[in-house]
């Protein structure tokens, strides 16, 4: 009788161990869940936050930092006497030594005006780049919205084309050469749908090769297609 019972107790104490680690096993998982649904809660709500700082914050301000926005606005006059200028992102823009008549339509880069400033006139403005390509990389473009220079007027086509003249001996005076270029259409690579004129000065090891060098399939065509396209152009 004593040694069944004595069985019994051990058994029963050795029932108690197995059920407790099987139980405490099973608290741990519980547990190793939780956190890991806490943590996927924390970097959910994380992740929202972020999306809604992003789209509450940022995003009205892209525009102001992105280089290639611009867009057709009316100069207008705030109450403190300053030019601003209302745009499709809501935000008012103040333009400092404005030389703009209130009314007048012009085209203007989101952000502020280049600070680089080489020449301005009334209708056209040159610039260093912000991104150059090489050291010295000016920009020139109309303050009038145009996205091809056949679109522009006689008036501000001789203004830019003025300008050039008046500044590429300047910038020519850097490394002795510039490379003029001016991506007319999507087509040719422009990236921003304004006219504008780079002026690159160029040297010998910047790697940049000519502008043949650009062109991989290049066309081979006869003396008579030569004629016969450069009549369809003149007749054009």
């Amino acid at each position: 009788m004593y040694q069944k019972k004595k069985w019994m107790m051990q058994a029963v104490a050795q029932a108690k161990a197995v059920c407790g680690s099987s139980i405490q096993r099973e608290v741990d998982n519980i547990m190793e869940m939780h956190d890991s649904k806490k943590y996927g809660i924390t970097f959910l709500v994380a992740f929202v936050a972020a999306g809604l700082i992003i789209a509450t914050v940022v995003f009205p301000f892209w525009n102001l930092i992105r280089a290639d926005v611009y867009e057709e606005v009316e100069i207008l006059l705030n109450e403190r006497g300053k030019c601003y200028v209302d745009t499709s992102d809501n935000i008012p823009k103040t333009i400092d030594n404005c030389n703009y008549n209130i009314g007048d339509i012009v085209t203007v880069k989101y952000g502020e005006i280049p600070s680089n400033i080489i020449s301005e006139s009334k209708n056209s403005i040159a610039f260093l780049d912000a991104f150059p390509l090489s050291i010295g990389h000016t920009l020139i473009i109309p303050k009038h919205h145009y996205e091809k220079i056949q679109d522009m007027s006689p008036h501000d086509n001789v203004d830019l084309f003025s300008m050039l003249y008046d500044i590429i001996s300047k910038v020519d005076k850097i490394t002795g050469s510039t490379l003029l270029a001016i991506h007319n259409g999507k087509g040719s690579g422009q990236e921003v749908p304004h006219v504008h004129v780079h002026l690159i000065p160029r040297q010998s090891g910047d790697l940049a090769g000519p502008v043949h060098s650009m062109f991989k399939n290049k066309p081979k065509l006869s003396s008579e297609e030569l004629d016969k396209l450069c009549a369809e152009i003149k007749n054009s």
